[in-house]
């Protein structure tokens, strides 16, 4: 993956203050993704959707799974095609068998739980 390709990517990241969020901004930082912003609730995961695209929006799998559900439909409701970004859950635990409930509301992808560098580059490599 391109160095160019992944600084032009417009990431949305929704921060529930827990230190693997941090570490996942920070990470993402590393790889030269300069564009992140960071959403502390629902309200602001659709309000910053609403003024600027993202190519992909990382939900905190540490909330209510109701909430990242309704989260994952609301934004496949209302953005489509080019303009909906790629969901990511972060945070979810190696063999979870939760995650067809995610992929039913929308969800693209996964990151486990701590998030890695390794991981972090396949799940962004699968996205772009």
């Amino acid at each position: 993956m391109g160095i160019q390709k992944m600084a032009s990517l417009h990431i949305l990241v929704h921060e529930s203050g827990s230190y693997d969020q941090r570490l996942l901004i920070e990470m993402l930082e590393t790889l030269g993704c300069s564009k992140v912003d960071i959403a502390n609730s629902s309200g602001d995961i659709y309000e910053s959707l609403a003024l600027m695209h993202y190519d992909l929006a990382f939900l905190n799998f540490q909330d209510p799974e109701e909430e990242i559900l309704e989260i994952a439909r609301h934004i496949n409701r209302r953005w489509s095609g080019k303009e909906k970004p790629a969901l990511i859950v972060a945070g979810i635990k190696e063999g979870d068998c939760i995650q067809s409930k995610y992929i039913k509301a929308g969800v693209n992808d996964f990151l486990t739980d701590p998030p890695i560098l390794e991981g972090l580059l396949k799940v962004l490599s699968r996205r772009i």
